[in-house]
């Protein structure tokens, strides 16, 4: 069974992103989440329709050699694990 889900994530704020860069870890993150939620889309509890409440203290590590994407890819796995826990 699967479930309709709406997200939407209001900003992103990646301390240390330069403006060039912003756009390409902006985009992996979109994709890393959409296809780790539809991956654990039917393992998901339904919330009837209420918001989760926002988090400001996802920590990721990453060295200072992570490409934008991968920091994309990263960033995009601790909201998943925030919200599919």
């Amino acid at each position: 069974m699967t479930h309709d889900l709406e997200l939407h994530v209001e900003t992103l704020v990646v301390d240390g992103v330069s403006d060039a860069d912003a756009a390409d870890v902006g985009q992996a993150f979109q994709q890393e989440l959409v296809r780790l939620l539809q991956r654990s889309n039917a393992s998901m509890a339904p919330n009837d329709g209420h918001a989760i409440a926002p988090f400001h203290d996802a920590s990721v590590p990453v060295s200072a050699t992570s490409r934008p994407a991968d920091l994309g890819t990263s960033v995009a796995r601790a909201v998943h694990e925030r919200l599919v826990p």
